[in-house]
């Protein structure tokens, strides 16, 4: 479900069954250092230096504290932790369908969207959360992306926040990196110019979340696809096959065969890029200074999907917390508006294993929309305290267009 970077140039990777496992050789092998079967899923994990986490509709936090040797639980109240950010086992912020919570303790958890539910009301769209050190805190908040956004930040470790943003810019990133806070997108310039202003790429940084400085590094590669939604703290995508080390002044640019599966859940060891899609693949890549995104074959994923805070429903019923479909597919033998009847097989997990469509217009849109329901995930449902597999009925729509 997830990868990251981890210390000593090592891999990190989690999913199904509360696991955890490790390459030390780039992606060769791996090793399961963490699981918990039929717990449901991590989402999420994540290292700074030897101090890592994972997350997802568990019911607990991992954690651990010398580079992954070890791991150890620690319950949470939440069942769909879709983002989080630690600076150790006992501060830190997660967000929910329903909220963002803040943790001083690692054992209790305070609303933090609403006792500041103005703000959030404003800007409903939480896109990532960051816990830079005890005191302090950052969560980025938007309005529709990409449009307006800001960042609810802390320096007294949650007793009071407040709100800053960057003026004439759509902030689509943030994270941390090297003790700072990195915010990426665009910036319009020169708008009181003849004929308006135009788009620029945008890094900032900042070293508590209220005062942003522009950063000198070189992100103009960014200016062909756009970076914004597609960073890590190791570097952005700046196009299909091209990685830029945005946070390092003489950033270098990381080249790779292209792929069309690539997915926005990447990362690198030595000189060895893997991701996850419907599987976990790694490539070879290098490093080419005259690399140009603009001349790049393919097109880069798209920017990750926000999603708004939600109110929950009932913990009786199938609830799924990434439901993705393409607004339009293509097919040589379908065109128009279709609602096609399905049923959905889902795992203890909350993982999707087979989709059947009830008289599908053919079979190629069929497959298609079949791919994309089967990276659906949801919350594991519960019967007697304990997860089951789940037959669901429903129904989706789809817009398919005949290719020219």
């Amino acid at each position: 479900m997830d990868i990251t970077a981890g210390p000593n140039s090592t891999l990190w990777v989690c999913g199904s069954d509360a696991s955890i496992a490790v390459s030390k050789d780039s992606g060769a092998h791996w090793e399961i250092r963490d699981r918990t079967k039929n717990a449901g899923l991590f989402l999420l994990v994540r290292f700074r230096d030897s101090f890592g986490y994972a997350v997802g509709t568990t019911g607990f936090v991992a954690f651990t504290t010398d580079g992954g040797l070890t791991w150890q639980h620690a319950a949470s109240p939440y069942t769909d932790v879709l983002a989080a950010s630690f600076s150790d086992s006992s501060h830190g912020l997660i967000r929910t369908r329903s909220g963002v919570f803040q943790t001083t303790d690692g054992k209790t958890w305070i609303s933090v969207s609403e006792r500041y539910s103005i703000d959030f009301n404003k800007y409903p769209y939480v896109l990532s959360v960051a816990a830079l050190d005890a005191k302090h805190m950052a969560i980025h908040l938007s309005e529709p992306p990409p449009s307006g956004s800001g960042f609810l930040y802390t320096k007294d470790g949650g007793v009071s926040w407040a709100l800053a943003g960057v003026p004439n810019s759509t902030i689509t990133s943030m994270l941390i990196q090297g003790g700072q806070y990195w915010a990426i997108g665009t910036e319009v310039v020169h708008k009181d110019k003849p004929g308006g202003g135009y788009a620029v790429p945008l890094l900032v940084s900042s070293s508590d979340g209220e005062t942003w400085q522009h950063s000198a590094n070189d992100i103009q590669m960014c200016h062909w696809e756009g970076c914004g939604g597609r960073c890590t703290d190791q570097g952005c995508l700046a196009g299909a096959g091209l990685v830029l080390s945005t946070f390092e002044k003489e950033g270098s640019r990381i080249v790779f065969p292209s792929n069309p599966d690539f997915t926005l859940k990447w990362a690198i060891s030595a000189s060895t890029i893997c991701f996850v899609g419907s599987q976990l693949e790694c490539t070879d890549t290098r490093i080419d200074p005259a690399a140009d995104a603009s001349k790049m074959p393919g097109t880069a994923p798209p920017a990750a999907d926000a999603q708004p805070l939600v109110k929950t429903t009932s913990a009786n019923t199938v609830q799924c917390i990434a439901c993705g479909l393409q607004s339009v597919y293509v097919d040589p033998k379908a065109n128009g508006r279709y609602t096609l009847k399905t049923t959905l097989i889902i795992d203890k997990n909350g993982l999707v294993n087979s989709v059947e469509f009830q008289d599908p217009p053919s079979t190629t849109l069929a497959d298609s929309v079949r791919r994309s329901m089967m990276r659906w995930i949801f919350l594991p449902l519960l019967k007697d305290g304990s997860p089951v597999d789940v037959r669901l009925n429903t129904a989706v729509n789809v817009v398919s267009v005949r290719p020219r």
